[in-house]
């Protein structure tokens, strides 16, 4: 009949809408170093949170887990999947020792480790570090994909039209105001979304990233990955204000004091300024992640530039 026809899609109708509930609980937790982050449990995994109030004093182990950047603040975000799994530490494993044993290494006023860059190669590291080092290079990464010649690389050597004639390439693009990633347009030449920030729609001009060679003490370089925002206040020259000019430019920088030039001769001033002879030493303040298999053995390293600045030595 009609009454039990209803009744059965009721019940189904009711059964799908359950299974589509899914709870969810949030958490923060901290790596070493007291690196914060949010955990996200969803589903199944909320059953865990009895098992973290029994042992709060214990080191966890997460196997599996979503990592993504946070929507709402700078913490990354861990979310839980179908195949993750939690187990407490036994408190003799070496890892669960290494998490309270505070650092070896002297510590700067901004809280980041100071140490030279041998020292901080031959760490398994991962956190803030600063470092006394000289610039040798500098080079803009290519845009992806690219049909155009790859960037230049820039050093001492480089006379100041060849930097100029770098800064003229395609070193910039527009991305969201939120997080800088950059953005694809349509056949309209409009700008597609974020959906990662939505409902957030501001657009920007950034500077594509820049890589910086370094050299410390020895013979050892590495080079640090510098992102759009602190390379905009190396080159002191916002990106989607190149051509246009700028007056009353610092002595520091440019030959003729109170004239006008343009801002894309005053970041082609200040690139020439990291690289000229004789070095300078500048404090660089960087992200360093080691990234090591299932024996502790590192497979790679990457450092982002936090901070850069000319050192009083």
């Amino acid at each position: 009949t009609h009454t039990d026809i209803g009744t059965a899609w009721r019940s189904e109708a009711d059964s799908r809408f359950r299974s589509a509930v899914q709870l969810q609980a949030v958490l923060t937790v901290e790596q070493p170093l007291g690196q914060q982050g949010a955990l996200l449990l969803w589903g199944a995994a909320v059953d865990w949170l009895p098992r973290f109030n029994r042992d709060r004093a214990a080191v966890w182990e997460f196997r599996f887990l979503l990592v993504r950047d946070g929507l709402t603040s700078d913490l990354a975000e861990l979310h839980s999947t179908s195949w993750s799994s939690a187990q407490p530490l036994d408190t003799a494993d070496r890892r669960a020792q290494d998490f309270f044993r505070p650092p070896h290494f002297p510590t700067g006023n901004g809280g980041s480790l100071e140490l030279d860059l041998d020292t901080l190669l031959s760490q398994k590291y991962s956190g803030d570090a600063e470092l006394r080092v000289q610039v040798t290079a500098f080079h803009f990464q290519d845009s992806p994909p690219s049909p155009n010649a790859p960037q230049p690389i820039l050093d001492s050597s480089t006379p100041l039209d060849g930097i100029l004639a770098a800064l003229s390439g395609d070193i910039t693009y527009t991305g969201c105001g939120r997080c800088s990633t950059e953005l694809d347009t349509d056949a309209n030449g409009i700008y597609g979304p974020c959906y990662r920030c939505l409902p957030n729609t501001t657009v920007r001009r950034y500077y594509r990233p820049g890589v910086l060679t370094v050299s410390g003490r020895g013979s050892r370089q590495v080079c640090v990955q510098v992102p759009p925002v602190p390379l905009q206040e190396i080159l002191e020259a916002p990106p989607d204000k190149l051509s246009r000019r700028k007056v009353k430019v610092s002595p520091v920088y440019i030959s003729a004091p109170g004239s006008e030039v343009k801002y894309v001769q005053v970041a082609a001033e200040r690139i020439r300024f990291f690289l000229s002879l004789p070095r300078k030493t500048f404090i660089l303040t960087v992200r360093s992640d080691c990234t090591c298999d299932e024996n502790s053995v590192p497979l790679s390293r990457d450092f982002t530039l936090l901070d850069l600045r000319l050192s009083d030595e």
